[in-house]
């Protein structure tokens, strides 16, 4: 067992690369490194982002489009102060426009870590907390806190190493990540595939209790190159038990040269031009 530390789903959203594989049994601490190493340090990047979600009963999917903005400070290993923030800000439909989200892991105790959201609606900064995490994201079937776990924030949940398979012809090490406090937590356990020569997160399965109930997949042919670095341009999230689904593309990706200060400032990030 080792504590996951800041890294581990960002990879399965956002990038990854620096190819790890070897025969045997890996150790779990090599394998969250490696996806840690993946992702580029100290850089702003901007991903645009479309969310297409069908529902049960709905005549037409629904549209999100947003801008992801994130960065990754330190260095990958434990103790070594990693830590990342991202912020989200929806374009479209028009009556969303403007909502906000501010994923911060401070580096230090100065009480500025956590999550933001800045709804046009009530013209205000809300810090969230608590179970309005689990609510889903603006419709789509991802939810505050599955979308905080993709940018690497994934707390203190223990993770173990389960075996070696092989999915979609490529080699994958699964690992189990289960949550500290399981009565507390909506998803008390998620079963991870990472690939062992690129350290991406192609699957991961959201279980409650004994029963599944969502699953974000990655197919091998929607993984594109940025720069050294390897991510996937479409995931998918799937309820498996309501029969929702969401898609999220991304259209494009590129570094910042020049970022707004104060993209990453909870008072500032939901007046992001």
């Amino acid at each position: 067992m080792r504590k996951a530390i800041a890294t581990l789903l960002m990879s399965g959203s956002v990038l990854a690369g620096s190819a790890w594989a070897q025969e045997g049994d890996p150790d779990v601490g090599a394998i969250l490194d490696c996806v840690a190493n993946a992702v580029p340090s100290d850089v702003v990047i901007l991903q645009q982002l479309r969310f297409v979600t069908t529902q049960p009963g709905d005549e037409a999917p629904s549209e999100l489009d947003a801008r992801l903005y994130l960065t990754v400070s330190g260095r990958a290993g434990e103790g070594a102060g990693r830590h990342l923030d991202a912020m989200m800000r929806v374009d479209a439909p028009e009556f969303l426009a403007g909502a906000s989200y501010l994923l911060r892991e401070a580096s230090d105790a100065d009480g500025s870590d956590g999550m933001y959201v800045y709804l046009p609606s009530v013209r205000r900064v809300r810090r969230v907390s608590g179970g309005f995490g689990d609510t889903a994201l603006m419709g789509t079937e991802f939810s505050y806190n599955t979308f905080r776990r993709w940018q690497g924030l994934f707390g203190d949940a223990d993770v173990s190493f389960v075996d070696t398979t092989e999915r979609q012809g490529r080699r994958t090490h699964n690992l189990l990540l289960e949550a500290p406090h399981p009565e507390r937590a909506v998803h008390d356990r998620i079963e991870v595939s990472i690939d062992a020569e690129q350290c991406l997160v192609m699957e991961a399965e959201f279980y409650d209790g004994s029963r599944l109930h969502k699953r974000l997949s990655v197919e091998a042919e929607d993984l594109r190159q940025f720069g050294q670095y390897w991510y996937p341009y479409r995931l998918r999230m799937a309820d498996l038990r309501d029969g929702g689904e969401s898609v999220l593309k991304v259209q494009r990706i590129r570094v910042l040269s020049d970022p707004n200060e104060g993209i990453f400032d909870p008072g500032r990030f939901h007046r992001t031009p």
